[in-house]
């Protein structure tokens, strides 16, 4: 564990901010996903082909913000590349948006 945090303090430029989330929702074949954590839900987009995560997965990085981000998959001990959409979300606002995305 300890050689975890060191390796994502290292890989992070600011593990102060860094926050733990747990994929909640996933709608299938739709790059959209649902990270819950204790600021309330967050919707990403994975980036690349292979970065989707699964229900369930721990994830860890700067997830309350808008933009790219690299964050780190626990449950893979893998690298992920993401678009946070939006953050700070109630579960039924969250369900909103993610279901508008997957269209």
């Amino acid at each position: 564990m300890i050689h975890l945090l060191l390796s994502l303090s290292l890989l992070y430029s600011n593990p102060q901010s860094a926050t733990r989330g747990v994929v909640t929702t996933k709608i299938e074949s739709c790059d959209y996903f649902l990270v819950y954590t204790n600021m309330g839900y967050i919707l990403m987009e994975a980036r690349f082909f292979g970065d989707e995560p699964e229900i369930g997965d721990y994830v860890y990085g700067e997830l309350h913000t808008y933009n790219s981000r690299k964050i780190w998959n626990e449950t893979k001990e893998e690298e992920m590349n993401v678009w946070i959409e939006d953050w700070g979300l109630s579960k039924g606002k969250a369900l909103e948006q993610l279901v508008e995305k997957c269209d």
